[in-house]
């Protein structure tokens, strides 16, 4: 008796975290694709989705959904103009963070890579002109046939900074450079190795860049850069793959908010288990003084399908709240239902939603909302995050 009523006044002293979704809307799409990739505007009213067709992730049928969230049945398609009947296969669209009306997304158009800036906001709005090439300023005037690796975007004086790797077909490089200002274009890391795969910036605090690239033996390995504007030799290794414990890496992220802490998060599995559909979940604290990982949870389901295209959505952090959100394969029901590690108390939490068979999660930038791909062909849902 005496032990429950310390457990008890524990328990009221220190309560423990709940997550609740609440006011969930089903957001239906009639062309039999499955949904992947959500994400969210900057303001949180807008939100943007991939559908994949089926057959191969580098077949045509690979399309861009923008979602007006004030009002879910507006919601377009991204092609190259408002009568074109084709799709414009698209994918890999990031929010611009100086500009609210503007997006930047890849496609492929006539066999060539493109690179475009979006006007989201005109496209909605069925005005014409939404979308603007910026083609040359990424690969350069005059190239032809490369292809665009990865980007990610910071900010600076109120401009957009674009990081981008691409591969130079001319030069048959990989190329690490800068797109500053929408006009200058530097290009400062020539012939890497490998290409540089899952480009991220955390875009709070100090903005680290997290990215991943392959070895010489192709394995994967992440690298950490402080500052990858000014100072892009400064880099951090994490490798995994190791003689005696050979993971493979998905997919890694940093924390949102590094004002008390820094931590490095990333999705691995064994060499052995890579045909397996789940992954484990690893941290690193500190990442810029320690290389060592633990892992703290298994059976986190992966949407990969051998692409990198699908990659970088299986896991996300809390803006705010040293949390990790993740979809988790139930093995004894073979469910698939959201859950989140909360790194400060070390432990997993049942995220309270009736939704089931669910995969890819995006979390708006307020940490208000929420986004669930459905594992069922044209499903999305869109709710209210609630933690307590």
């Amino acid at each position: 008796m005496t032990r429950l009523i310390i457990i008890l006044f524990c328990g009221f002293i220190f309560p423990q975290v709940q997550i609740d979704i609440d006011n969930i809307k089903s957001i239906e799409f009639n062309d039999g694709g499955f949904i992947f990739r959500p994400s969210f505007s900057p303001n949180g009213e807008y939100l943007a989705v991939e559908e994949w067709g089926g057959g191969s992730i580098d077949r045509v049928d690979l399309k861009t959904w923008i979602i007006d969230l004030n009002n879910i049945n507006n919601k377009i398609q991204v092609k190259k103009s408002l009568e074109s009947k084709k799709s414009l296969h698209c994918n890999g669209l990031q929010w611009s963070i100086a500009d609210p009306d503007y997006a930047y997304i890849k496609a492929i158009l006539n066999r060539r890579t493109r690179f475009y800036k979006l006007n989201y906001r005109n496209l909605l709005d069925k005005q014409e002109n939404y979308l603007i090439e910026w083609t040359d300023k990424i690969f350069g005037i005059g190239t032809k046939g490369n292809e665009i690796h990865s980007y990610a975007l910071t900010e600076y004086e109120g401009e957009d900074i674009i990081l981008f790797c691409y591969r130079d077909k001319i030069e048959e490089k990989d190329q690490y450079g800068i797109l500053s200002y929408g006009t200058t274009r530097d290009i400062v890391l020539q012939g890497l190795e490998s290409p540089y795969v899952q480009m991220e910036i955390n875009s709070v605090d100090d903005g680290f860049l997290s990215l991943i690239r392959t070895d010489s033996e192709n394995n994967p390995e992440i690298i950490i850069m402080e500052d990858p504007v000014d100072d892009t030799e400064s880099r951090i290794f994490i490798s995994p793959y190791k003689e005696d414990e050979k993971y493979i890496v998905y997919e890694k992220k940093l924390n949102i908010n590094t004002s008390d802490q820094l931590f490095l998060s990333y999705l691995a599995k064994r060499n052995e288990d890579k045909k397996n559909k789940v992954t484990n979940l690893y941290i690193v604290e500190d990442p810029f003084n320690n290389t060592t990982s633990k892992k703290v949870v298994e059976s986190v389901h992966l949407v990969d399908n051998d692409t990198e295209q699908l990659l970088n959505y299986n896991h996300q952090w809390h803006p705010e709240y040293n949390i990790i959100f993740y979809i988790k394969r139930l093995q004894e029901n073979d469910h698939f239902v959201l859950y989140a590690y909360h790194v400060d108390e070390n432990r997993e939490i049942v995220v309270n939603t009736k939704i089931e068979g669910i995969q890819h999660v995006a979390i708006s930038a307020d940490g208000k909302k929420i986004a669930l791909c459905g594992i069922v062909s044209g499903t999305l849902w869109v709710g209210d995050l609630v933690i307590r």
